[in-house]
């Protein structure tokens, strides 16, 4: 390998197989960052117990990468392994500062500082949740005296779900918090949104946070696009159905729908892809609609990609909370990139601008009832007859392809080696 490139050490908790939400993010960057002439070492658990596993993931992993391995801390152990089965797992976890994760920074600190002895790494890059992952980069940009990067794929102390029962424990966060954006020779966050609300937190910070946004891959897509059925209407939502997201909103207004047009619910199938969690599978029995729906658990990303691209409608409905309009999930860039029209219910806020702008469905606020049932038939009305025009801007998605985000890494990488300014 060239000379040309330089070396990044990448500190992550979510690495494949684990296929958590938070693996593709930097797995993309690891992926494409070669093309911008950065080689990448991986510090990452040797197991991730309770996430779900994609071992197809692998593949996207450069040939040659090094990659280390070291104990993930308390997730290993039996006696965590027993409280989670008891649903006990809570009380142990609020023994850690700031989260039970913090056995596996520790190891991965050791394992990184062995590393840069050996030498040529050039700087540190951590990305979270889990937040303590970033203690790993502060304390190496310490010692070691080389340049980190801190990643926020989720804001942590100013974040819509933040609950910290305890002050003593709210002030350690953040304090933690706070020495992440001193120690961090820049702080990635996203959307824009989020950049101006960290910087007027944080304004004698403010130089330091960049946007790098999240985003979508062509590649995870089969080629070309597949067309959707037209003797059936496939509906389908992609990812974990959890407590806080109001999908039973969606189903109650497509029960709605059917029970007034019994020719449409002949075609109507529902798919889920992804775990669902109560009481999703108790309403849908509770709703009548057992029969025509499909629970298909978690399966692989390029599958998922593929289901999404054979459907003739997605859903998606974003938490019904305060501070979720500036929610912008990586599975919306999908979403719209696999050309299917897309009904979303959610705050007004970043999700739905987006789904405005790039003309890729309907938006409706998920406190709008009536709305979402009108709204939703007259979707359905017209994909049944043939008569629904989807002309999505797909323009508008060039700058989020994975491999353009990389190169914004890549740049941002270079201008902290070279003592430039991150903004310009």
């Amino acid at each position: 390998m060239s000379d040309s490139f330089r070396t990044a050490l990448m500190i992550l908790y979510y690495f494949p197989p684990a296929a958590s939400g938070g693996t593709y993010r930097p797995l993309k960057f690891i992926r494409y960052l070669r093309d911008f002439n950065w080689r990448c070492v991986i510090i990452a658990p040797t197991e991730c117990r309770y996430e779900s596993r994609d071992h197809t993931l692998l593949q996207e992993i450069p040939h040659g990468t090094e990659m280390i391995r070291v104990n993930p801390g308390v997730e290993s152990t039996w006696q965590y392994s027993l409280l989670r089965k008891i649903k006990l797992g809570a009380y142990y976890e609020n023994k850690f500062v700031p989260d039970r994760h913090i056995g596996f920074v520790e190891n991965a600190i050791v394992a990184a500082k062995h590393r840069i002895q050996q030498g040529g790494i050039d700087l540190v890059f951590t990305s979270a949740p889990p937040y303590s992952i970033h203690l790993a980069g502060r304390d190496i940009a310490k010692s070691a005296g080389i340049p980190w990067v801190c990643d926020f794929r989720d804001p942590w102390v100013s974040c819509p779900f933040y609950n910290q029962q305890s002050q003593i424990r709210d002030r350690q966060n953040r304090e933690i918090e706070k020495s992440y954006f001193e120690k961090a020779s820049a702080i990635i966050s996203f959307p824009e949104i989020r950049i101006q609300t960290e910087r007027k937190r944080y304004p004698e910070f403010a130089d330091k946070i960049i946007a790098i946004d999240n985003g979508f891959d062509p590649a995870d897509f089969p080629q070309p696009l597949p067309e959707p059925e037209t003797d059936k209407i496939r509906i389908s939502h992609i990812g974990a159905i959890t407590m806080d997201r109001p999908v039973t909103t969606f189903l109650e207004a497509l029960k709605s729908v059917l029970d007034l047009n019994s020719d449409l619910r002949e075609k109507i199938r529902i798919g889920f892809y992804g775990d669902a969690r109560p009481p999703t599978p108790n309403n849908i029995s509770h709703l009548g609609l057992s029969d025509i729906s499909q629970f298909n658990g978690y399966v692989s990303h390029r599958d998922a990609c593929a289901a999404m691209a054979s459907a003739n409608l997605l859903f998606m409905a974003l938490p019904n909370t305060k501070g979720a309009g500036g929610i912008m999930p990586l599975r919306l860039f999908e979403y719209a990139w696999s050309s299917r029209p897309v009904f979303l219910i959610s705050p007004e806020g970043e999700a739905s601008r987006f789904v405005e702008k790039t003309k890729t469905g309907m938006w409706v606020d998920y406190s709008d009832t009536g709305t979402i049932k009108n709204k939703l038939a007259e979707m359905l009305n017209a994909i049944s007859s043939g008569d629904y025009k989807h002309a999505p801007d797909l323009s508008i998605l060039a700058g989020h392809e994975r491999k353009h985000l990389a190169g914004k890494l890549a740049d941002l990488f270079n201008r902290i080696i070279e003592g430039k300014n991150i903004l310009e």
